[in-house]
């Protein structure tokens, strides 16, 4: 897991590939659409088992937005 943070916030927008640029938007929407605050708490309201399907994700990117909504 840490590896795919890494490679996605380590690349400048500049020098990223179309495939991790399409990454991000899709963690991006993910994020907007399935992240919710109650009582000062964030937390990624999608399954893991529905990710893959609903996301195109690989399951890796799950652990990556559960990382990043808390």
């Amino acid at each position: 897991m840490d590896s795919v943070l890494m490679a996605l916030s380590s690349t400048p927008d500049s020098l990223r590939t179309p495939e991790q640029k399409e990454t991000i938007k899709k963690i991006q929407l993910m994020v907007a659409k399935y992240v919710e605050l109650k009582d000062g708490v964030f937390s990624f309201t999608l399954p893991k088992e529905e990710f893959v399907e609903k996301t195109g994700l690989g399951i890796e990117y799950y652990d990556v937005i559960t990382l990043l909504s808390t």
